[in-house]
């Protein structure tokens, strides 16, 4: 598998700080497409938006509330949002809502039980939870949710934010100072807050909670990502949090042992304890201060602890007997063999005991050898065919000695079959294979067919210093190391490692610290107490290759073209591969497992068939590089382990491609005497080519000219179009003149800001400007909306008339809907401006119908211009009219009030005009019979209908 990326643009040209749209919530589909919330920061607005395949924008919903976060999941086939507060919405694939859910909440604001995440948990359940923490969940097949047992273990008083269900039923919850972790088994909850504390030394924000494919919980906060990695506990553990007399809490154990009722004993530093298997008590034997530093070795015989070092401790009394004299180092071994004989490694010494005299006597074999053994003995084990004992030393590899014939012999004859002469441990099975422990690897010696077999680091482990090992009867063979424990499959050599992430209580064991008691239970000591177990089914099940995907996480190259190194990390399909020139000299592969839970234990091989013969060694180096290759085909392949199992079949397969260079090709040298050819022949033709061209360049010319011509002819036409009327302008287009015309029935429209000397004062000249710049462009958007002829600006007055010509009804109504949508333009404007504590303007309206006269005066700067009494009613009506409404004359009222509702205002007293009846325009009506179609309310936002 492959990195790859889908691209989805959610936001168009060059915006300004806050228009932007971001997203908070992403559900990406199979197939590329996406469903998404965004959020418009300056709005304060929530949108549902579907981008398909293509990243066109087929869906964009207004989500109703003020407020940003939205979680939004997909659950099966159904599309889940947080709508609106505590409001759960299931959509459609067009975006319909399809049912509605609400969840209950103390107090008068939903928002104190706003849903904050959803998941889907187990099976396809759904769970949501609430920002006051309460949990509600719906199992497959029902129709209610259910208020979760965890809500009743929640902190009061707590907001939350993020919610992750594991497939066994438990849950994180994160949120204000609260990092939770739900045991659904034993319905308890843990606080992690004050963990992550002691780490960051400060309060983190906590934002999501995720677990990945492999089991790693990973929480985001604003300190970064935070991993939780589950212990598998497959093993017992003891001592590992130390105890009173180990140094620095730590118990490194040195030596085991099983008297006859059961009862194991370790030793460690400073101290041996014993444990009751069947009732899991453990407690010092020695109390004492005399002894102080217990031995490597321990083993248990006639009713007494015998130590490595010469010490016999009687376990009824607690007495303790030195019966060794002279200069014994700690670091000895006992063996107690199938005769019942005690025997003691120390040094270069070996010894049997004397039950009689209760002493030690040195052993002498046939030769003398051990009389003067120069090397120190590391470990003693009886052959379960031979009955020999194997004498292990940590110079020299091994000795085999007789007990029968007293005769002494090394092991191997050739002690460079051992990659390491230091040896640790042994071990003989009943059908003659010897296993030697060693610095370097576990050795596997077949006594019978005389041959021998490696297993280290290069072969699967994990670690080449073999401390310890035990047999599970005869189908597996457990190793401690210095990385961890290793299960090895005999039959097919396949290793399980296990680590601290497993339960271990330290990766680091020790030697002559390994245990297998009568019930067959094993024990392992390393530098912090013992791991203990039974193996058996529990370890039988093969375990999962590797709990992460493989994948190609970038490639490079040196471009031969521009001699730059060039990196893509957007994947590479599978069947086009890495395609390479043959000037490409050099390309690197990077990969990469994953799984999280220990990712320094990861190891990888990788070959390039058709260039290499041999995978390469396993490392945990993740990428491969290779240089001047020739040109072929090739195929990159990787496999690779998280450090529990073995190297086994790739799985990630990347086809190579190298061109090959061109002047190498067959088809080149063809080309080149095609071109000989070609270049005659072309150089006949090319008189007679210079001469079209020249011809077709002349006519090209004349038709470029032409072109120009009308453009310019377009643009005087488009600028006359801009300054008069249509009709006006064709008029004096074609006679060099336009008459004036009157016009019986027109509807005058006359807008002025109110308080516009109070603005000018308060902003400098170019701001001024800009306002009233901004405000008439807007006016002359809503004129070209509604068909009507603006006729000029004087200062911040603006006049436009209806119905030049027109139908009288109809456009009295146009203008009248055009100056209601002027004045809500207004109020928004004035609502945004003074947020930021700026002037604005504040606009009045005055509408008349009646007759005037339009034409053209003057001949130079000549202007487009209407004259009669209609104009001068519709600036009183505008002067007499009040800030934010639309003031009309009975004249228009009487024509427009089928469609809208007004409020009359009675006879007001105009200048010059005396007593004028006048209306004001409140809203349009949402319904009005027998009408033509074609008008929209856009304060409704229903469809109505105009009469004729």
């Amino acid at each position: 598998m492959t990195l790859a990326f889908q691209h989805v643009r959610i936001n168009e040209g060059k915006l300004l700080r806050g228009e932007e749209h971001t997203a908070n919530h992403v559900c990406p589909g199979a197939d590329g497409d996406a469903w998404m919330v965004t959020f418009a920061e300056k709005q304060a607005e929530c949108y549902l938006q579907y981008y398909d395949r293509e990243g066109r924008r087929q869906v964009n919903l207004l989500l109703p509330g003020k407020y940003e976060s939205r979680p939004l999941l997909w659950a099966g086939d159904t599309l889940w949002l947080g709508g609106n507060e505590n409001e759960l919405w299931q959509l459609n694939l067009r975006g319909e809502v399809v049912d509605r859910f609400s969840f209950s909440y103390w107090g008068r604001s939903p928002g104190v039980a706003r849903i904050v995440a959803l998941e889907e948990g187990p099976g396809g359940g759904l769970y949501v939870l609430l920002q006051n923490g309460q949990v509600y969940y719906r199992l497959p097949g029902q129709k209610k949710f259910s208020l979760h047992p965890v809500s009743e273990l929640i902190p009061a008083g707590k907001l939350f934010d993020a919610l992750c269900v594991e497939p066994d039923g438990n849950m994180w919850l994160a949120g204000e100072d609260a990092l939770l972790y739900y045991d659904a088994l034993h319905q308890s909850m843990r606080d992690f807050n004050q963990d992550v504390r002691e780490i960051t030394k400060h309060q983190p924000i906590y934002r999501q909670v995720l677990r990945d494919e492999s089991g790693v919980v990973w929480v985001a906060s604003d300190f970064g990502a935070i991993k939780f990695v589950r212990s598998k506990k497959l093993f017992t553990t003891y001592l590992n949090g130390g105890s009173s007399y180990c140094s620095s809490g730590f118990c490194s154990m040195r030596g085991f042992a099983e008297d006859e009722r059961g009862n194991i004993y370790f030793s460690y530093y400073n101290s041996i304890h014993r444990l009751d298997p069947q009732t899991g008590e453990l407690k010092p034997i020695l109390m004492r201060s005399n002894f102080s530093n217990a031995p490597f070795g321990l083993a248990c015989y006639k009713e007494a602890l015998f130590t490595g070092n010469g010490l016999r401790i009687d376990l009824a009394s607690g007495r303790i007997d030195s019966m060794l004299q002279g200069k014994l180092t700690e670091e000895g071994v006992l063996l107690t063999d199938h005769t019942n004989q005690l025997w003691l490694g120390n040094s270069h010494a070996l010894y049997q005991y004397v039950p009689a005299a209760r002493a030690w006597k040195p052993f002498r074999d046939a030769a003398g050898i051990l009389d003067t053994f120069p090397y120190r003995i590391s470990f003693l084990h009886e052959g379960q065919r031979s009955k020999a004992i194997w004498i292990c030393t940590a110079e020299n590899g091994l000795y085999r000695l007789d007990t029968a014939t007293r005769k002494l012999t090394p092991f191997p004859a050739d002690i460079s079959q051992l990659r390491h002469p230091r040896v640790l441990a042994c071990y003989e099975d009943p059908n003659g294979i010897l296993w030697v422990a060693t610095a370097k690897g576990l050795h596997r010696f077949d006594l019978v067919n005389n041959s021998v077999e490696v297993l280290g680091q290069e072969e699967g482990m994990h670690n080449d210093f073999i401390n310890g090992l035990l047999p599970e009867g005869d189908s597996c063979i457990w190793v401690s190391t210095d990385n961890g424990l290793v299960r090895i499959r005999l039959k097919d050599r396949k290793m399980d490692h296990f680590f601290l992430e497993d339960g271990l209580p330290a990766n680091e064991f020790n030697r002559i610290s390994f245990f297998k008691a009568r019930n067959g239970r094993f024990y392992f000591g390393g530098l912090n107490g013992v791991a203990a177990f039974t193996p058996g089914p529990g370890f039988q099940a093969d375990r999962k290759k590797q709990d992460g995907r493989l994948l190609l996480t970038y490639f490079s190259k040196l471009d031969g073209k521009t001699d730059d190194m060039v990196m893509r990390v957007q994947g590479v399909p599978k069947d086009k591969g890495i395609r390479l020139s043959y000037k490409d000299k050099l390309f690197t592969l990077g990969f990469s497992l994953a799984d999280f839970a220990n990712p320094r234990e990861h190891m990888y091989s990788y070959i390039l068939e058709g260039f290499e013969k041999e995978w390469s060694p396993p490392s945990n180096i993740n990428y491969a590089r290779y240089n001047n290759l020739p040109s072929g085909h090739y195929t990159f392949r990787v496999r690779a382990t998280n450090g529990n199992h073995n190297l086994e079949a790739e799985d990630l397969i990347i086809p190579v491609f190298v061109e090959q260079a061109y002047y190498k090709s067959p088809w080149f040298f063809l080309a080149c005497t095609l071109a000989v050819l070609g270049i005659g022949y072309s150089f006949a033709r090319y008189r007679i080519y210079t001469l079209r061209k020249r011809e077709h360049y002349l006519e090209e010319q004349v038709g470029i000219r032409t072109a120009e011509l009308e453009a310019e002819k377009q643009k005087s036409e488009d600028l006359l179009l801009n300054i008069l009327p249509e009709e006006t302008a064709r008029e004096l287009k074609n006679n060099g003149f336009a008459k004036a015309r009157f016009f019986d029935a027109v509807t005058v429209m006359f807008i002025d800001f109110e308080g516009f000397t109070r603005v000018a004062e308060e902003l400098p000249p170019e701001e001024l400007v800009g306002e009233i710049d901004f405000c008439f462009r807007a006016y002359d958007e809503i004129m070209e909306k509604y068909g009507l002829e603006k006729i000029k600006t004087v200062g911040d007055a603006y006049l436009c008339v209806g119905g030049l010509p027109g139908e009288e009804v109809k456009s009295a109504v146009q203008i009248v809907r055009a100056a209601l949508e002027i004045q809500e333009f207004m109020v928004k404007v004035r609502e945004e401006r003074s947020m930021s504590h700026l002037p604005f303007f504040r606009s009045r309206i005055g509408i008349h119908t009646g007759s005037i006269v339009a034409g053209i005066v003057g001949i130079k700067k000549f202007a487009y211009d209407i004259w009669g009494d209609t104009v001068n009613t519709a600036s009183r009506m505008e002067s007499n009219g009040e800030v934010d409404r639309v003031n009309i004359s009975k004249c228009t009222y009487d024509l427009v009030h089928p469609y809208f509702e007004c409020v009359p205002r009675g006879m007001m007293e105009v200048k010059n005009k005396g007593q004028v009846e006048m209306y004001f325009v409140n809203e349009m009506k949402t319904t009005v019979e027998g009408a033509i179609p074609g008008a929209l309310n856009g304060r409704h936002n229903k469809i109505i209908t105009l009469c004729n």
